[in-house]
């Protein structure tokens, strides 16, 4: 008989490291989950979510045109992307009704839970991945800390937030197949019908299944595959069947043609997501003392680095697929973190590696073997205190973003005096006006920007471009502003408008309304103004709660002021302080203003501004 050496208990030393170890990744994983859970629902999606879950639970399907918005039902605006509205209001045929369920009988607490849950659940697989890698403990948790503060600008109540958490699950998945964990690469077939109807982001599973079949079968036709013909097998069965699956959902392969094909391509030009990190630092809405973005530099440097100096030892697909995603995260804010999650499961122990190899010396040697315990405690428990000092003002309030993103005075005003006729509004409030007032109010456009008809009307109404352009009245041709003739086509009856743009930026529109009498303000906050047009039928309204345009002007300065003195290095703020001052003529406060701005930016434009104000003060003084 053979005899089998038993393990004894672990030394005194091994069980208290062993325990140290424990408590700092349940203290991680517990302080990750309170940073989510405090912060409020703010996301300006959620609530056409939300809306739209309403509408499949009481339907049975999602809708086939949409619902919400007026002026997609108009003849005029026939859409001339119909396949992304099509899209559009199918891909969440699951997720969207589990966020109205979720709200409907929890409330933003139920939500605020839900998504810090699914934040915390993608950390865990990744971080559970690192280990069975073979990563070290210090390692995995200086990669953990990383993804979490990539992850943390993720916080939106968004269905992408089931696309972190499924590329977590697929990735690991395959990976623990690799390493010999038999049949659980079964679970990819499910996993990947499931996220094809909860957002579209499973595309990029796709991507990631036809990249590893493809680098397992470079890998079998040069005899380096680790897999045996049988493993083979249940491989590219499984795989493939998993691709195929993911096409059972409302839009089919629609994720991908409005993804790849050009002509949609005007759709991700200025939406926030897709812009690339360097966009937000070359126009500074960041700046660098934002840690966000030494953490992106990080992640897409250390890629190449560690494929440069692993030469050939990595894995053909993780270099496949990191080297695509690397690329593609350099070019979009959205992709970056898909890239994070995958780069920090992959890449863990192979940087591991790189460090171990770059000890060369006995001395070093040796002390990396006597102070291995000391520095493997030592680095996570700073990173633990790097995270505990994050939420020195941590407050878990399950409230909502009624300061920040959540026009909820505006809506309350609408809905309290049931403002007649069609309504145009802010882009990003369309979701939650959609969410308050239907099916009594329509919106005019909101962030799924279905309709680009409708959209590039709201662009020209909201920058009030002047243009040519003439009307009928009584059949008589008027000359009016382009804006001033569509806010008449669209019969707009009032207006509601935030005082700035989400970069500080100022709609003209807004000047032009209070330049004149045709508009008069009912409403204002530091989050929107209400206009409404200046016609017997709104004179009770008025009468009652008519505003003055200096009380709209000072609410946009003080919101300017807060939020330029907030982000230091943005001129926009500065910029929009200058327009106000000089369309009350405070010359002097705009001149001051601008000055400010300039130096923030350089930029010409501001220059000239300052040049012809002080001319024009220079002028006033008789001089």
């Amino acid at each position: 008989m053979v005899s089998v050496k038993q393990e004894g208990p672990l030394p005194e030393g091994a069980r208290l490291y062993k325990a140290i170890k424990l408590a700092i990744v349940v203290l991680l994983f517990s302080s990750f989950l309170i940073y989510f859970l405090k912060i409020n629902l703010w996301d300006y999606d959620f609530w056409f979510h939300a809306a739209t879950g309403k509408y499949i639970v009481s339907h049975g399907h999602p809708p086939d045109k949409d619902p919400f918005s007026f002026t997609s039902g108009l003849p005029e605006n026939k859409n001339l992307l119909p396949r992304w509205e099509h899209f559009v209001l199918g891909q969440y045929v699951l997720s969207q009704p589990i966020f109205y369920e979720v709200f409907d009988h929890a409330g933003p607490e139920g939500m605020i839970v839900l998504r810090s849950l699914l934040l915390v659940l993608t950390l865990a697989i990744v971080y559970r991945r690192m280990v069975r890698s073979g990563a070290s403990f210090p390692v995995s948790v200086i990669f953990l800390f990383l993804l979490f503060v990539v992850l943390s600008i993720a916080s939106g109540e968004r269905p992408v937030l089931f696309s972190f958490f499924f590329m977590s699950l697929l990735v690991s998945l395959l990976e623990d197949f690799k390493d010999g964990s038999g049949k659980k690469i079964l679970w990819i077939v499910p996993v990947m019908l499931v996220w094809a109807n909860m957002h579209g982001g499973f595309i990029i599973g796709d991507i990631t299944l036809i990249v590893y079949m493809t680098g397992e079968g470079i890998k079998m036709l040069r005899d380096r595959s680790s897999l045996t013909k049988k493993e083979g097998k249940i491989f590219f069965i499984t795989t493939g069947a998993a691709v195929l699956v993911s096409s059972i959902n409302p839009s089919g392969w629609g994720a991908f043609i409005v993804s790849f094909f050009p002509n949609y391509k005007i759709l991700f030009e200025n939406t926030q997501e897709w812009q690339s990190p360097s966009y937000f630092l070359m126009n500074k809405i960041w700046d660098y003392s934002n840690f966000r973005v030494y953490d992106y530099a990080v992640l897409l440097v250390a890629f190449p680095i560690i494929l440069a100096a692993r030469n050939r030892k990595l894995d053909l697909n993780h270099v496949m697929l990191l080297s695509g995603m690397a690329i593609m995260g350099a070019r979009s804010l959205r992709l970056l973190l898909f890239y994070a999650i995958v780069f920090t499961m992959l890449m863990a122990k192979e940087f591991d590696i790189v460090a171990q190899g770059l000890i060369k010396t006995r001395r070093a040697h040796l002390f990396a073997k006597k102070g291995a315990s000391g520095i493997g405690l030592v680095l996570p428990m700073l990173i633990l205190l790097l995270v505990l000092g994050m939420m020195k003002d941590a407050t878990v309030g399950f409230g909502v973003a009624t300061r920040t993103t959540v026009p909820k005075g505006a809506a309350d005003f609408i809905e309290t005096n049931r403002i007649e006729g069609n309504m145009l509004n802010d882009c990003s409030y369309g979701g939650y006006l959609i969410w308050r007032l239907y099916p009594w109010k329509q919106n005019f456009v909101d962030t799924r920007s279905l309709n680009i008809k409708a959209m590039k009307d709201y662009e020209v109404m909201m920058a009030a471009v002047d243009g040519e352009g003439a009307e009928k009245n009584n059949h008589v041709s008027v000359h009016k502003p382009l804006w001033e003739i569509l806010l008449n086509h669209y019969k707009i009856n009032f207006i509601v408008m935030a005082p700035l743009g989400i970069y500080g930026d100022l709609f003209p529109l807004t000047l032009k309304l209070l330049e004149g009498d045709k508009w008069i303000p009912v409403y204002c906050d530091r989050l929107s103004v209400i206009f409404v047009r200046n016609v017997p039928q709104n004179l009770a309204l008025i009468d009652k709660y008519g505003l003055s345009t200096d009380t709209v002007y000072n609410t946009m300065i003080a919101s300017a002021s807060t939020l330029a003195m907030r982000y230091k290095v943005n001129p926009r703020f500065l910029i929009s302080l200058g327009k106000i001052f000089y369309s009350m003529n405070r010359k002097e406060d705009a001149l001051k203003a601008y000055q400010y701005a300039l130096k923030r930016d350089g930029d010409p434009q501001t220059r000239e501004k300052i040049t012809k104000i002080e001319s024009e003060i220079m002028g006033g003084k008789g001089i």
